[in-house]
Formats: C-alpha cells, sequence, structure tokens
C-alpha cells in the first residue's frame, strides 16, 4: 500500500513540475510537419508568370528540424507556359531556412505559330 502512495506522489509530483516549468514544458514540444513555398516570378521571351516552388519539412514549433527527402513540388501559373522538367535540391541554412536550388525547365506555346520557346530558370532562393 505505501509503495502505490509513493507511486501516486512522485507522479503527480512530476506532472506539477513540468506544468510550472516552462522551460520542461516547451521540451516536450510540439512536433510538425509543414510545407513551405516561395513564388517567383519569371519573364520568358514575352511570356510572364508564376512559379511557386516549395517543400516539406519537420518542424518543431516554428524551428525547422529536418528538410523531408521528398520531391521538391513545383507549380506554374502563366498562361502559355508549361512546366517540362525540374532538377532541383533543398537544404536547411538555418533553423528558420531552407535554400532551394537548381534549374527547372520551362515551355512557352505559341499557338498562332505552332512553334515552343524552351527556357532554362536557374534558382536559388531561400524559402521561410
Amino acid at each position: 500500500m505505501r509503495t502505490n502512495q509513493m507511486i501516486v506522489f512522485t507522479v503527480l509530483f512530476s506532472i506539477l513540475i513540468i506544468a510550472c516549468s516552462p522551460s520542461l514544458s516547451y521540451a516536450l514540444g510540439d512536433y510538425h510537419y509543414a510545407y513551405i513555398y516561395k513564388e517567383i516570378p519569371f519573364n520568358s521571351n514575352g511570356q510572364t508568370g508564376n512559379l511557386t516552388i516549395g517543400c516539406q519539412v519537420y518542424q518543431f514549433y516554428d524551428r525547422i528540424v529536418r528538410v523531408i527527402d521528398e520531391p521538391i513540388t513545383v507549380n506554374i501559373a502563366s498562361k502559355d507556359s508549361n512546366f517540362v522538367e525540374q532538377h532541383l535540391s533543398a537544404r536547411q541554412k538555418d533553423d528558420y531556412t531552407v535554400t532551394i536550388s537548381g534549374v527547372i525547365n520551362i515551355r512557352n506555346n505559341y499557338a498562332d505559330k505552332g512553334q515552343y520557346f524552351y527556357k532554362i530558370i536557374r534558382i536559388y532562393t531561400d524559402v521561410k
């Protein structure tokens, strides 16, 4: 009977210490996945649009713990341009920033002429 009381007291005391100490409760923390992205405007032979590049990260509150090894997503918002291929990599720069670098190939469609114009866009940007 005495050991059960001691266990209950120890558990309650531990909960009290953790609840009253902000640094200890912060250490227990909130780990979660997040998607970070950035929009980059481009101009390709008279065609303008926005590239949205992003990646998934694992965070502790607002700090980045690591970059997830998944493909980096690229979306293109342009009337006459199509996304062709990408060769991008993401690496953690500091606790709050990821650097995405590489190249993206896009194709501009000229419907009235039946021609295509390919453009290589070099990316080196910090995403927060």
